[in-house]
């Protein structure tokens, strides 16, 4: 199973199944990146943004499409679309703006 792994704080970081990848919407220099969260509730989402440089933002939708097709850097089946601790992740992204996960208490 291969993860798309996001981090913006030495202990801020998540990774998601590229099995549950919904949608990558790119637009005024963020991509947002959804994920199903197997819950009823519509309103439920996880989200992660991504910053970018001044009219890359589709690019960088498409580098993520392709990193979790299968092209990108992966290793082990971790792709890092970015880690702003180390500094690494997938071209033209300057980091991630938000890492948010819904998800419902019993």
């Amino acid at each position: 199973m291969k993860f798309l792994y996001f981090s913006n704080g030495v202990e801020d970081a998540a990774a998601f199944p590229v099995s549950a990848l919904t949608s990558i919407d790119a637009g005024n220099d963020v991509v947002d990146i959804y994920f199903d969260t197997n819950m009823t509730n519509e309103a439920s989402v996880n989200k992660v943004v991504v910053a970018c440089a001044a009219d890359k933002s589709a690019e960088v939708a498409k580098e993520i499409a392709l990193a979790a097709a299968g092209g990108g850097s992966i290793h082990n089946g971790l792709i890092v679309v970015r880690d702003d601790v180390a500094g690494t992740g997938l071209a033209g992204i300057t980091g991630v703006t938000s890492i948010s996960i819904d998800y419902a208490t019993s």
